[in-house]
């Protein structure tokens, strides 16, 4: 995936498992944890996927006590459009 695209500076290993979807989304295709979240081997550690994005588009890091509120479920697939 070209990170330039999203504006965000990736490790190369995390970037090429990155792809477009049919609908648009960008879609992570390498290792997942037992319940589903996306996890990369990057700066010497297994990291989750999600805080390591957010990371890498904040800035800083990923707040120790913050609390995801899942609002959109997965429908039918890795993308998380709504119905």
């Amino acid at each position: 995936m070209d990170t330039q695209a999203l504006g965000i500076e990736l490790d190369p290993k995390v970037a090429e498992r990155i792809v477009e979807h049919e609908c648009g989304c960008h879609v992570y295709t390498g290792a997942t944890t037992v319940d589903g979240y996306a996890r990369a081997y990057v700066d010497g550690k297994t990291r989750l996927l999600h805080r390591y994005m957010w990371e890498k588009a904040n800035g800083q890091s990923f707040p120790a006590k913050h609390v995801w509120g899942h609002l959109t479920p997965v429908v039918g697939g890795p993308c998380l459009h709504r119905n």
